[in-house]
Formats: structure tokens, C-alpha cells, sequence
């Protein structure tokens, strides 16, 4: 398991502000034996891509708690995501890939 901080310091909507930049942790889950590597920590409306290495007889399946997650075709062993983060988040935010 990897551990992706992440720094709000940006306010993206007129409804709310974040009143000091604050880390929060982003919990990078992979299946058994399965490498995940992407940047951390990230910041809001940061683009990161997140990969674990091909096999062809894998069927990926990606999850991402926040943001806007678009996977890679045609092997589907990656996702980029732009991080959005709702206003008060209190919860951290995750990618996980089996």
C-alpha cells in the first residue's frame, strides 16, 4: 500500500475556499503483487498518471475517490486523474487497481 499526500491550496469554486493549505493523505491501493506508481503528494486540480505494469492477461479495474479519472486505452494499465476535491473534505482520497 503507498500513501499519496495531498496539499488543497487552491480555491476552484466560488462556494468555498480553503482558509490554510492542509495535507491530507491519499491511500494508493493495489491488488496482490501489483505495482502502482504516480505522483505524490498532489495538489488540487493536479493531472496525474497512474500505472501498473501491462500483462496481457490482467483486466484492470481502476477506482478514484476524487477527480475526473480517465483510463489509458488500449491496455488500460493506467489512469490519469485530474484531483477535485469537494469543499470541507475530511477524508482522504484514494486510486486502487485490481
Amino acid at each position: 500500500m503507498q500513501t499519496v499526500g495531498i496539499k488543497y491550496t487552491e480555491n476552484t469554486s466560488p462556494f468555498c475556499a480553503a482558509a490554510d493549505p492542509s495535507v491530507m493523505d491519499v491511500t494508493v491501493e493495489a491488488g496482490s503483487s501489483t505495482v502502482l506508481t504516480g505522483d505524490k503528494p498532489v495538489t488540487q486540480g493536479q493531472v496525474v498518471t497512474y500505472s501498473t505494469p501491462y500483462n496481457a492477461f490482467n483486466a484492470y479495474t481502476w477506482n478514484a475517490s476524487h477527480g475526473n479519472p480517465e483510463i489509458c486505452f488500449p491496455n488500460r494499465n493506467c489512469l490519469t486523474l485530474t484531483w477535485d476535491f469537494p469543499c470541507s473534505i475530511i477524508n482522504p482520497g484514494y486510486v486502487a487497481v485490481t
